[in-house]
């Protein structure tokens, strides 16, 4: 697994939002996406409702993440 793989499980495990973790580990689109849903898929959160529920992603967001 990559140095930022791991980095970016711990600060969303940190309840840092998917763009503040792009900031602080200057990752590119691409990277957070790919981190981002393993994250989600990790923690039992792939379902679309649930991350709506538990999450502090708005469906704007969301969507801008997943379509990049």
């Amino acid at each position: 697994m990559k140095s930022n793989t791991i980095k970016g499980y711990k600060l969303l495990l940190a309840d840092l939002s998917p763009v503040e973790v792009t900031i602080e580990l200057g990752l590119s689109c691409e990277e957070i996406k790919e981190i981002y849903l393993k994250f989600l898929e990790l923690q039992g959160l792939h379902n679309f409702e649930k991350i709506m529920k538990t999450t502090r992603i708005t469906c704007p967001k969301f969507f801008k993440l997943l379509i990049k």
